[in-house]
């Protein structure tokens, strides 16, 4: 009877990791379990069924030493849809599977820990006493599912709130017991569940801490992935940990709220001196904190402007026609950045830098000066007006500390192959240093290396993170688009390691063209996070490159809504995945959903419903509810379920994303406090970000406007930093100010970039 109960039981794990095989292909070349090692599953699972118990352990650790870092797709949770799939490194999934084994043939785990146990203690003892979380990263990675997996999960934990890493340090608590997840509870504790944070249901339900506790307290509950189980730490003890990685994040009202559901779990942490002394932390933190003044207003007048390339098109020669709102054929392509009371624009062929108060040119007070000239004509970095284009040129900058980074050369990133003309890599980045006036850095400009890299093209400005460079690169090879992730060394610009191959797959829709992109790298608490617009994201290890987590989504097309003038790609090119908290949201380019990802797993927690937001082309930001993002129209979406709780906009149909809407946006806008600023082509809306309840519905409010026709401005895209909005239009950059409301003139002929003076 016993050998048939864990029969039954290896089922349920056996179907995780074989369901890969009946979805279809992996959908990039990366580094997934080759054959051999899918039969080496196969093998072992016959092993446990035959009760061959340390011939099963050999298989696994031959099986995580050989291939431990290659993919395997596991199943998909239970409150996801067949268009998202999940790839995880071999070595987690047999980490898991062990972990699960202990319940159902508990003498795998046992015999495996016989032979495993000491090396984990070896490799936790040495964590702890060089303080070493990436150490520490490895034992878990190493020997979850051995006794010392829980000690090396929280020593990951402690390791990195010691660091300010609040983030990675929650991901680690929650995974040494499932009583610190908001879990669904499954009919035997064997079954993946999905991990869900307490936090949405202490949102939702903020008068049923009693009843939560009392769910979340249950120990019969289901595993999500990569969890220890039957942990003998003090469970209070690291409850208490989570609302301390809150009041690291800022996030004051939810370490309050997780503080009410510890106590109310535990009793006897009620008046101790760990909650006391985490009652004091919560206190200093509210006073020390400084919320934005939602009340400021900006002038009504720019104090100065000044003129930048204009950059026209004829939409005929696109490959694909149309473009976003009023813009005509010109779009907003500048995105301004900002230090130390200086503005930057990259204006195509030059980086220019103004004073953010009075307009005069940087390091030099003539306007016309410029921090670095690439000596290039203008005609040789935009796509050749003559030859069909797909996507629109992006000019952004990166400033980190004193340094700015940009990328240099022709914004095309995947070339017609008639057109690569001399063979080879185009781009290169560019750092330099601002404290030193702008001077270039000397290992720099850096181009990719001609062997290797020398048909791929650098998406966007790199990230720059302490002494490391991180940047997308694609690849086209026919119609193919291949996407990677690079790492070079900011002081000698080598190149430190290169990611597996990320994703390859066409461009939808899309006729022969020069292709121009501009996908960027998001980064947190060393984990980078990519999508390049070809179906799929990713989670990297920010210090060896290798895949953590791989998500593939549905591609989708403008084609599929014949209500949507205006094909994905096109637009929806510039928005990096957004990261708040555990969510990793996400708005590709060739998907028409919106969807938020675990980002410590890559598990699916929502997506938005189908074309409900489809044109969204950037995610501005988060509020304690609400992911607000913008495209054709304006959106709140709900943070927890994705679900659209409010639009400005409205279409002139009934359909969901149907029509035409009035007014467009013009541009990329911008949060600031509890407001929202929002350009269309002819004013800046400012709405309140935080929605209006009343009894049938949220109800959006605007609460302010800037009209721009009197300054003979247009929309584009907005920063808000140090008291100033920074408008950067097709043509032209414009600084508000919000401590002066005096009525501006046009100074005509001013020596300062055609300044705006207040009389």
């Amino acid at each position: 009877m016993r050998f048939l109960v864990c029969q039954a039981l290896l089922l349920l794990l056996i179907s995780p990791g074989l369901g890969w095989a009946q979805r279809g292909a992996v959908p990039a070349d990366i580094p997934e379990l080759e054959t051999s090692g899918r039969i080496a599953l196969q093998q072992i699972d016959q092993l446990i069924g035959a009760q061959s118990w340390d011939a099963a352990v050999d298989e696994i650790l031959r099986l995580a030493d050989t291939s431990g870092e290659r993919l395997i797709q596991i199943d998909l949770d239970p409150n996801t849809t067949e268009s998202l799939q999940r790839w995880v490194p071999v070595r987690d999934y047999l980490n898991d599977r062990l972990v699960r084994w202990g319940l159902a043939a508990p003498e795998v785990l046992s015999r495996y820990r016989q032979r495993i146990d000491s090396l984990a203690a070896a490799a936790v003892e040495a964590a702890a006493t060089q303080k070493d979380l990436s150490q520490a990263d490895s034992a878990v990675r190493e020997f979850l599912a051995s006794s010392h997996g829980d000690a090396a999960l929280r020593l990951q934990a402690d390791l990195a709130i010691d660091r300010g890493w609040a983030q990675r340090g929650r991901d680690a608590l929650v995974r040494i017991d499932s009583r610190l997840q908001a879990t669904g509870v499954g009919e035997n504790p064997v079954a993946m569940v999905p991990a869900v944070a307490w936090n949405p249901l202490l949102v939702r339900y903020p008068e049923s801490v009693a009843a939560i506790a009392e769910q979340v307290s249950r120990d019969d509950r289901g595993l999500s992935f990569g969890s220890y189980r039957g942990t003998a730490l003090p469970l209070p003890e690291l409850a208490a940990r989570l609302p301390y990685c809150s009041v690291l994040q800022g996030d004051i009202p939810r370490a309050e709220r997780e503080l009410a559901l510890v106590q109310t779990m535990f009793e006897a942490f009620a008046d101790s001196p760990a909650e006391q002394t985490l009652r004091r932390a919560i206190a200093a933190a509210k006073e020390e904190s400084t919320a934005s003044d939602a009340t400021v207003r900006f002038a009504e007048f720019p104090i100065w402007t000044t003129p930048l390339h204009r950059i026209d098109r004829d939409p005929t020669l696109d490959s694909v026609s149309g473009s976003s709102g009023a813009a005509g054929s010109r779009r907003a392509s500048y995105f301004p950045a900002v230090w130390n009371g200086r503005v930057f624009v990259h204006d195509v062929n030059r980086i220019v830098g103004f004073d953010l108060r009075t307009g005069a040119g940087w390091p030099i007070e003539d306007s016309n000066a410029a921090v670095f000239d690439t000596g290039q004509p203008s005609e040789e970095i935009l796509p050749p007006a003559a030859l069909p284009a797909s996507g629109w040129p992006r000019f952004t900058l990166n400033v980190v500390g004193d340094r700015m980074v940009a990328r240099l050369g022709p914004a095309v990133t995947g070339w017609l192959p008639v057109m690569r003309k001399p063979p080879g890599s185009a781009s290169s980045v560019a750092v330099f240093d601002l404290d030193g006036e702008g001077r270039l850095l000397d290992a720099y400009p850096k181009s990719l290396d001609a062997e290797e890299l020398g048909d791929y093209e650098i998406e966007a400005p790199p990230l720059l993170v302490g002494d490391r460079i991180f940047c997308g690169i694609t690849r086209r090879a026919g119609s193919l688009y291949t996407s990677r992730v690079l790492c070079i060394d900011l002081r000698s610009g080598q190149r430190l390691w290169i990611s597996p191959e990320l994703a390859v797959g066409p461009m939808p829709n899309q006729p022969p063209a020069n292709r121009v992109s501009h996908a960027t790298v998001a980064y947190r608490e060393g984990m980078l996070f990519y999508h390049a617009n070809l179906g799929t994201v990713s989670a990297i290890d920010a210090q060896t490159g290798k895949i953590r987590w791989l998500v593939r989504y549905e591609r989708g097309s403008a084609h599929d809504n014949p209500f949507r003038d205006e094909p994905f790609v096109d637009d929806r090119d510039l928005s990096p995945v957004l990261l708040d908290a555990e969510l990793a949201i996400v708005a590709a380019a060739d998907c028409g959903r919106v969807f938020a990802l675990d980002s410590a797993t890559g598990q699916t927690l929502w997506t938005s419903g189908p074309e409900l937001a489809e044109d969204v082309e950037c995610l501005l930001g988060t509020t304690a509810t609400h992911v607000i993002a913008s495209g054709d129209r304006l959106y709140w979406i709900d943070k927890f379920t994705g679900r659209v709780d409010a639009v400005f906009a409205g279409g002139s149909t009934s359909l969901a994303a149907g029509g035409s809407s009035q007014p467009r946006t013009a541009g990329r806008g911008a949060i600031a406090g509890n407001r929202i600023y929002w350009p269309t082509d002819d004013a800046i809306l400012v709405f309140d970000a935080v929605l209006a309840d009343t009894d049938t519905r949220h109800a959006m409010r605007m609460v302010d406007r800037i009209d721009l026709l009197p300054s003979d401005l247009r929309g584009g895209n907005l920063l808000i930093r140090d008291g100033y909005l920074i408008l950067a239009s097709p043509d032209r950059l414009a600084v508000f100010d919000s401590r002066e409301f005096k009525v501006a003139t046009i100074a005509p002929g001013s020596p300062i970039g055609e300044t705006l003076k207040h009389e």
